[in-house]
């Protein structure tokens, strides 16, 4: 939830900024909330057991795919 809260705050600061300037209320809240959420998610991610984003080198030696799929 948190990462994909946080890319949808990204997304709509940024496509509202051509609009209405970076200067905006609206504009300096979504990115703001962006970055706590996407902060959030990687504080969340690196005390989880078995995190969504493999940070070992071990699992970058394995295929993705096959090692995903095949469980």
């Amino acid at each position: 939830m948190t990462v994909t809260g946080g890319l949808l705050a990204l997304i709509y600061g940024l496509s509202t900024a051509a609009q209405s300037g970076f200067g905006s209320g609206r504009v300096i809240g979504a990115l703001a909330a962006a970055a706590v959420l996407l902060v959030s998610f990687v504080v969340i991610e690196s005390r989880t057991a078995e995190p969504l984003v493999c940070r070992c080198a071990s699992c970058a030696a394995r295929p993705w795919p096959s090692a995903t799929w095949a469980a």
